[in-house]
């Protein structure tokens, strides 16, 4: 097979920009599926295809660390829009604007008893007390991803003892319960860092 031939035939299907478009869009319609009723066929197809981009997302945090020049600006950036979009994201999942939510109630916690039980089908975190429940709602993804970041440049570039990294980790993981997709995305931004840089 000739050169040019062989040119012509290393088409790249997509690219990154590609797949951050893909994830866009995934994202958008996984949003968007909210408004329907949740036995409705459509929103279990939007599921099943939306889900995919929490792993995308820790893929492009353990590429965005390879490649930036600048990490703490990166970090930067991410916290800056963590903290915008909380609000946001509180209100578009509850209703309302408060990130503590004091919810009084008696034998049966008053979360359970509300109508619009739908709100409440993304783990928030739950403290209950004889007769009040303290609800501390999660944040987005963007937090976690944050928190991702945070940790594959506490593997990468703090030169403290590993067991110490452990325990921060263990920390980090902890903050994690309090967002979107909680732990799972932090351990999958340390997987998917790419191989030329070890962390462990």
């Amino acid at each position: 097979m000739n050169t040019t031939l062989t040119k012509n035939l290393d088409i790249k299907i997509m690219n990154r920009n590609h797949l951050k478009y893909l994830v866009i869009v995934l994202m958008f319609l996984d949003h968007f599926s909210y408004f329907f009723p949740p036995t409705n066929p459509l929103v279990f197809s939007i599921a099943f295809f939306s889900r995919l981009t929490a792993p995308f997302m820790a893929f492009f945090i353990a590429e965005g660390y390879y490649y930036t020049r600048d990490v703490k600006k990166y970090m930067k950036r991410l916290l800056i829009f963590a903290v915008i979009s909380y609000i946001p994201y509180i209100y578009y999942r509850c209703g309302h604007i408060f990130p503590i939510e004091l919810i009084k109630s008696t034998i049966i916690p008053a979360v359970f008893q509300r109508p619009n039980l739908a709100l409440y089908t993304e783990p928030s975190i739950y403290l209950h007390s004889l007769n009040s429940v303290l609800v501390i709602h999660e944040t987005s993804i963007i937090f976690t991803l944050f928190l991702g970041l945070i940790s594959i440049y506490l593997w990468d570039k703090v030169n403290i003892s590993k067991w110490i990294k452990a325990l921060i980790t263990l920390g980090i993981l902890y903050l994690a319960a309090f967002a979107n997709y909680h732990f799972i995305i932090v351990l999958l931004c340390l997987i998917l860092l790419p191989k030329r840089k070890t962390i462990i």
